[in-house]
């Protein structure tokens, strides 16, 4: 990682919990039922994979996973809801993990030779986010807590700072953890999101279609702070 982008995670992530501990103390009134404001960070294995599709006038000419690997993660994760009850939370989520690994974003197609060229970038940052509605349920009213949590939303997949659009498509999580005392706990999450996109080269507009798509299955156990 570069240390610039180390430098903005760093920041952002003190800037957050700060913000967290302040409005815990003052905004909030200690108990889970009412507004929260949560900031989970972690580490996590993304177990990342791109597969290329290309069809010439409807005929499949290559079909293959050209990425296949399994990468550290740092993994960074938002929250902002409503909990009805002092055991019921719904809120929005984003989730991202942040790794290092191969990303292609561009196909070199030679229609008379038939041959296929993926491009791309070599070990770039990847952020692989989940943005959706999420839920948790908690065993009990106060810390300390068991609980269960769920959530689905829009997957996206992008190579930080490479330019390149982000792909986007459809995930989901599921996962528990312990809040071990008031606005503090543990959790484990298994995220999934599959995210792509397709293109249609100038040069061969109406006859060449080509599909790239980054699928990323993650595990992850974070710190979590959260006002209520």
């Amino acid at each position: 990682m570069k240390n610039h982008t180390r430098n903005i995670l760093l920041a952002v992530s003190v800037t957050c919990i700060m913000l967290l501990m302040a409005a815990s103390a003052s905004a909030f009134d200690g108990q889970r039922k009412g507004f929260i404001l949560g900031f989970g960070l972690g580490p996590g294995v993304d177990m990342h994979k791109q597969n290329a599709s290309v069809s010439i006038m409807g005929i499949s000419l290559l079909d293959q996973d050209f990425v296949d690997e399994s990468k550290f993660a740092f993994m960074t994760d938002f929250k902002l809801g409503y909990a009805p009850s002092n055991q019921l939370i719904i809120y929005y989520d984003n989730k991202v993990s942040w790794f290092k690994a191969d990303w292609g974003e561009d196909m070199q197609i030679d229609i008379v030779s038939g041959g296929v060229n993926v491009l791309g970038y070599s070990d770039v940052m990847i952020l692989s986010g989940l943005t959706g509605f999420g839920a948790s349920y908690f065993l009990a009213p106060q810390a300390p807590s068991p609980f269960f949590t769920g959530g689905v939303g829009l997957a996206s997949s992008m190579a930080f700072e490479s330019g390149a659009s982000a792909r986007i498509g459809f995930g989901f999580f599921v996962g528990g953890g312990y809040e071990f005392s008031p606005h503090w706990s543990v959790e484990g999450d298994i995220c999934y999101g599959s995210a792509g996109k397709s293109e249609s080269p100038s040069e061969y507009a109406g006859l060449v279609d080509y599909d790239i798509t980054s699928t990323d299955f993650a595990f992850k156990v974070s710190i979590n702070v959260m006002a209520y």
